[in-house]
């Protein structure tokens, strides 16, 4: 439906919704719905709640404007009606997270309370308090808690929930007190119904100090005791290496508004490195306090005022909502950076001289202002896409002129503003915002021969464990044949009818083009229904294989000629990896961004898909046993492979110890004596045992038999392990830059192997990911299978053995690459270690009879 951009325009149409609206109210997108909390009369919580997928398609305003209204104190009995009296001089939060709506405000008697809905309302709500109390007796908070949903694209936040708040602290030797401004992490898995929400210090207690803000109050307690409704939220301004990188990384910024809510005094504002607020590693790197910045009007404008809403625009600026001093609304939009062209922070990422640029709504088809009695809000609904020609002519990706590009998925976005009337009733206003539009295979680039011949890596495993024979069952007068034997041999994902799916996804996410070529990302907004259209855009696409199993052999390998401390039998000290090939050529799509009333476009993200040609091929190999030494059941302990591993990773340099921080997460601790704990903590599932509340199958051998874990099925384990799998969002290129090409899981990366044969093309952060899943013809089972099991054991001598199947992780390509090949090995240096994101299998054994031990302690 070609509907005309002013059809969208239409101003002050009441909600149907009897009450009154007593203060700001705060608005959002989720599941299919506007969620717009309000304090009704007499400050009541209010949710009201509008369908949007019906005028997604017809376009009808009426078919927006139908809202339901619940007050949340009748969901809850009579005695907790005072939590959901909302004090109006403060601010509301309200976001989504999840299959969840979380709203925040403070009461009329001070407490600061969280609710959380589903978008549908159809179950029951729940409330918790919020305990920010965690920042100790020498901080006493003054605002509203600002929350917001933490970027989703960087795996340490995926999830969360950040928030701010302006207290104020006092010092203990001194006594004199400073305004400060605390960052707290919310995780929604500790959120209590009818109890608590405890907050984290997400950055080891650093916080910000205010004393810059106003002239005349250098210690910031002015800005704490007046500024007490508190607005934030956060912008991705690029990918940077800066002086304590040791790799590019994300510059997010985090953007707060202060107001007094008086229509006479200007809003205050300021910014901050995101990631050193909250995030300990990142605040450690960049040492010291957060810097705080103050963001000013721009030149000429009057600046911000009366409760203003931080909000994200689609294309992923930063904007807010507020009346000025005239009751007119006011949109305005964060400049992250006004340096001029010669400045030597022109159009880098980071706040250098931040401004706010705004302007006045106007009434459809008139010169008069949109006016308001309350704060208002808004936000950006994206129409249902459409597949036309570009509304506009693009260049061509080999800059040979501009064309119109046929059959473009498009979608439009409308841009919805809650206000009041003169009564302090609430009114809906639209107005039409632009279009994104994507053109697919803009750019089809083809890999080097060398890297078409690298392998990704999705499984690494190491071979059953498997002491030194017995002299009584093996010795030097023994048949020759037994040498190379299968001594042992175990399947992962089998059945008889059963295939397994090798799914090689290609995760990519959204990549915003800010400026010249820098690429940011959408972040945490493409997983919401305001920006849902530019992922609807973005095309992923899977290379699948099948396999009916991974067989891993233990083998015998013949004594050492005239060693006699090697005359039984050896061990191979190899495991096995599995993998497959990269596609040959790789396309890129483009989005663009066509503004209300712009005759061009402007390019917006950029995503990478391979094309699916039949050049990917299954690999395999083998590495070196690291963990442990096989044959020599006593190194398999898990004290053992901690203390081997601790070694092994002391071992390393600075800088490739700095290379177990992958994706923004610090895997070093991982590497000490309780190794085994950490890492089956951090990466196993509970899906195996009675009841499946174990992560590893258990094996129990003696001379007369054997004792296996029944394993009916993965279905945990592999749905789990395709989520993990997928752990960048971050995606994007440029090109015409003067750089090594390459490609890296979170930014530009230095690799062995040079990806596209093109000049001066830089893809930033695609991940291989790998996920297993299973699909079957029948109804039997399917997991792991011990096959052949040539028992090695005397009378008397016993062992058990835990197998830990742990999730993907670019972690175990890393652990092979310096712990499992010798330098130089030319099969790892066909290995592409950046981006495989493997399966681990690991073992441990728990249990050696004493019996055997002894043997094996006497090495015969």
């Amino acid at each position: 439906m070609n509907t005309p951009e002013n059809a969208f325009d239409i101003s002050n149409v009441a909600l149907p919704w009897s009450d009154q609206q007593s203060g700001a109210g705060a608005v959002c997108c989720s599941g299919g719905r506007v969620q717009y909390a309000v304090p009704a009369s007499g400050g009541q919580l209010t949710l009201l709640s509008a369908d949007t997928s019906k005028y997604q398609s017809s376009h009808t305003f009426s078919d927006l404007n139908v809202w339901s209204a619940k007050k949340i104190s009748d969901q809850f009995p009579p005695s907790l009606r005072a939590r959901f009296a909302v004090q109006t001089d403060r601010l509301m939060s309200i976001f989504a997270v999840g299959d969840y709506t979380y709203v925040f405000w403070t009461s009329q008697d001070g407490h600061r309370y969280a609710l959380r809905t589903r978008p549908d309302m159809l179950e029951p709500a729940a409330v918790a308090e919020v305990d920010i109390s965690v920042w100790g007796n020498n901080y006493t908070s003054k605002s509203n808690v600002a929350a917001f949903a933490l970027p989703s694209t960087l795996p340490t936040f995926e999830g969360m929930v950040g928030a701010v708040v302006l207290a104020e602290e006092v010092n203990a030797q001194t006594h004199k007190a400073v305004g400060v401004m605390l960052p707290l992490l919310f995780d929604p898995a500790d959120f209590t119904p009818n109890g608590t929400w405890a907050a984290r210090i997400p950055n080891g207690g650093y916080r910000g100090e205010l004393g810059s803000l106003l002239a005349n109050d250098t210690s910031g307690c002015s800005v704490v005791n007046n500024y007490l409704a508190v607005s934030a939220g956060w912008i991705d301004q690029g990918v940077v290496q800066g002086p304590h990188d040791s790799a590019p990384r994300p510059y997010l910024s985090l953007v707060v508004v202060c107001n007094t809510n008086s229509s006479s005094i200007k809003s205050l504002s300021f910014g901050m490195d995101l990631l050193p607020a909250f995030d300990a590693y990142c605040r450690v790197k960049a040492g010291g306090n957060l810097t705080v910045t103050k963001i000013n009007a721009a030149h000429g404008d009057s600046g911000l005022c009366h409760g203003a809403n931080v909000g994200m625009a689609p294309d992923g600026s930063l904007s807010v909502h507020f009346r000025d001093g005239s009751d007119n609304v006011r949109v305005g939009k964060l400049i992250p950076n006004s340096a001029q062209h010669g400045e030597a922070s022109y159009q880098q990422p980071g706040l250098y001289l931040p401004v706010w640029e705004t302007a006045p709504v106007y009434l459809a088809s008139s010169t008069s202002h949109l006016t308001t009695r309350n704060t208002p809000c808004g936000v950006y609904l994206p129409l249902a896409t459409t597949q036309a020609p570009s509304p506009s002519a693009v260049m061509r990706s080999d800059g040979s002129g501009a064309q119109v590009f046929d059959d473009c998925p498009t979608v439009r976005f409308i841009h919805l503003i809650l206000s009041s009337d003169s009564n302090h009733k609430p009114r809906l206003s639209t107005s039409y915002w632009g279009a994104f539009f994507s053109i697919e295979n803009y750019r089809v680039d083809t890999a080097t021969e060398a890297y078409q011949e690298a392998t990704l890596v999705s499984m690494v495993a190491d071979s059953f464990p498997y002491p030194v024979p017995s002299r009584e069952i093996w010795g030097p007068d023994s048949p020759s044949g037994m040498v190379n034997w299968h001594l042992c041999n175990y399947e992962y994902l089998t059945g008889d009818d059963t295939e397994v799916d090798l799914d090689y996804s290609f995760q990519l996410g959204v990549g915003l083009k800010a400026e010249a070529i820098v690429t940011t990302v959408v972040g945490v907004q493409a997983d919401t229904e305001n920006v849902a259209g530019v992922s609807a855009l973005v095309q992923t696409s899977d290379a699948t294989l099948k396999a009916s199993s991974f067989s891993v052999a233990t083998r015998g390998l013949p004594p050492v000629p005239g060693d006699p401390e090697t005359e039984t039998l050896r061990v191979s000290p190899s495991g096995a990896f599995f993998g497959v090939t990269p596609p040959a050529r790789m396309a890129t799509n483009v989005t663009l961004l066509k503004p209300r009333g712009s005759a061009s476009s402007s390019f917006l993200a950029v995503t990478v898909q391979p094309i699916m040609d039949g050049s990917i091929t299954a690999r395999s190999g083998g590495f070196s046993s690291y963990c442990y030494t096989p044959g020599q059941l006593q190194t398999y302990s898990p004290e053992s492979i901690g203390a081997t591993m601790a070694n092994r990773f002391s071992h390393l340099s600075a800088d490739d110890q700095r290379r177990f921080r992958i994706n923004g997460v610090d895997h070093s601790s991982l590497y000490q004596a309780d190794y085994v704990d950490r890492v089956a903590q951090r990466f196993g599932r509970n899906c195996f045992g009675p009841g499946g509340n174990l992560p590893y199958l258990e094996f129990s051998f003696s001379e007369g038999g054997i004792q296996r874990s029944e394993f009916q099925s993965t279905s945990r384990f592999t749905a789990g392990g395709g989520a993990y799998a997928n752990q960048s969002a971050y995606a994007g290129l440029a090109w015409n830059v003067e750089v090594e090409n390459s490609v890296g899981a979170l930014g530009v990366y230095e690799v062995t192997i040079p990806i596209f044969n093109s000049s001066g093309y830089v893809m930033v952060g695609v991940e291989w990911a790998t996920s297993l899943v299973a699909s079957s013809t029948s109804t039997k089972s399917w997991g792991i299978k011990l096959d052949e099991y040539l028992t090695p054991l005397a009378p008397g001598e016993a062992y058990t053995v835990r197998m830990y199947l742990l999730e993907p992780s670019p972690l175990w390509a890393l652990e092979m690459k310096y712990f499992g090949f010798n330098q130089g090995d030319p099969m790892a240096e066909k290995i592409d270690f950046t981006n495989s994101s493997p399966v681990r299998i690991l073992f441990t054994v728990p249990y050696i009879s004493p019996a055997l031990q002894s043997r094996l302690a006497l090495g015969v």
